[in-house]
């Protein structure tokens, strides 16, 4: 397991899941299934099988974000297409919103990724989700607008 604390805010830290974290992965999922490219509703068995093939592959992490020992979102990346790949961020717990932790807790995972990966990192956004002002303001640029979704590419 890997704990990363914040560096400005010791009440938060992202940690990697683990099989206790992943029913409430889905029902975060399922309950913002709209602003995701998988819309439809994750059932309990489809998680399970999700989360077994995420075990076993390498270059792909998941965080759940920790305040004050509570889980209030995750976020997670991948290396795919020799590019870093941001995607399932989060907020679990509307009472945590608008603080800023989600940002801090982003920049960490940015620091992390840095720290092991020299590539690019990217996110897709869906169309229509007001999460890329979101991060815009925590670094990233659009670079590409199509039908379906937003490419945005963090600037260093």
């Amino acid at each position: 397991k890997i704990i990363l604390p914040s560096s400005t805010d010791l009440n938060l830290s992202i940690q990697t899941i683990d099989r206790e974290d992943i029913e409430i992965l889905r029902q975060w999922k399922n309950n913002h299934h709209d602003a995701f490219f998988h819309q439809e509703i994750i059932l309990p068995e489809q998680q399970e099988r999700w989360f077994s093939s995420f075990c076993k592959r390498q270059h792909e992490y998941m965080f759940v974000v920790c305040y004050k020992k509570l889980k209030i979102g995750c976020m997670g990346f991948r290396l795919l297409d020799n590019t870093i790949d941001i995607y399932n961020v989060i907020l679990g717990s509307n009472d945590y919103g608008g603080r800023g932790l989600m940002s801090q807790a982003m920049q960490n995972m940015l620091r992390f990724i840095q720290s092991l990966y020299t590539q690019d990192i990217r996110a897709k956004i869906v169309n229509g989700n007001p999460a890329v002002k979101w991060y815009e303001k925590n670094g990233f640029k659009v670079i590409k607008t199509t039908d379906q979704y937003y490419l945005v590419q963090f600037n260093i």
